[in-house]
């Protein structure tokens, strides 16, 4: 066992951990491929195959993603057993956990929760870039997170209240913005690789018929 800063086990994590991502990322269209193979040697109409198959997808995901956490799990367990974190992100050693497991995102929201008039333009850069390409790419997060911050820190120097002592629908109300069901459908990976996969079932079985 050997001890080592949180932002620094992040970078050994992610480098150890980015074959395990890959065959996670790969095995979602094996179960696609799967699903519409088994929707293929039915007799059913069309509508029934994409509804089967979208079914059976649904299912051996929902086991791979049990088998997914499993091997997750032993490999952190294993990391955290090797390496001593030593908390410097983090406040403390659980935090420090969540920041090699999770990066940057962790500590800096907590500064937006509870440090808001410290915020600045770097941060603003570096909490966009943890977000997920869809939402950088299609709903402008950099300027919407822009706009809630500075909401955010008028806030502040108004009431003397931290975000972090606000529920979230208080600070969508103060923000004036809030997601759509069609963004939370794109932007969240659950939904999104539902849709994927519906999709990509679809045109496969009326390509096949």
């Amino acid at each position: 066992m050997f001890g080592m800063l949180d932002y620094r086990a992040h970078k050994l994590f992610r480098l150890l951990s980015f074959p395990l991502i890959v065959c996670g990322k790969l095995a979602f269209f094996v179960v696609v491929a799967i699903a519409i193979f088994i929707a293929q040697q039915t007799d059913y109409s069309l509508l029934v195959k994409i509804l089967l198959a979208y079914v059976t997808m649904e299912a051996i995901a929902f086991v791979t993603a049990g088998v997914w956490f499993l091997v997750m799990w032993i490999f952190q367990t294993t990391f955290f057993w090797i390496v001593d974190v030593i908390p410097s992100k983090g406040l403390d050693e659980e935090e420090a956990r969540e920041v090699v497991k999770k990066g940057r995102f962790v500590w800096l929201a907590r500064k937006f929760a509870w440090d808001i008039d410290g915020w600045n333009r770097d941060d603003t850069l570096a909490f966009v870039s943890a977000l997920n390409w869809r939402a950088r790419l299609l709903f402008d997060a950099r300027g919407r997170f822009e706009r809630r911050v500075s909401r955010m820190k008028r806030h502040f120097d108004e009431t003397g209240l931290q975000p972090g002592a606000l529920r979230s629908d208080e600070i969508d109300e103060l923000v004036g913005e809030k997601s759509s069901w069609f963004e939370t459908a794109i932007v969240h990976p659950y939904y999104f690789n539902s849709i994927l996969g519906a999709c990509i079932i679809g045109v496969t079985l009326a390509a096949l018929r």
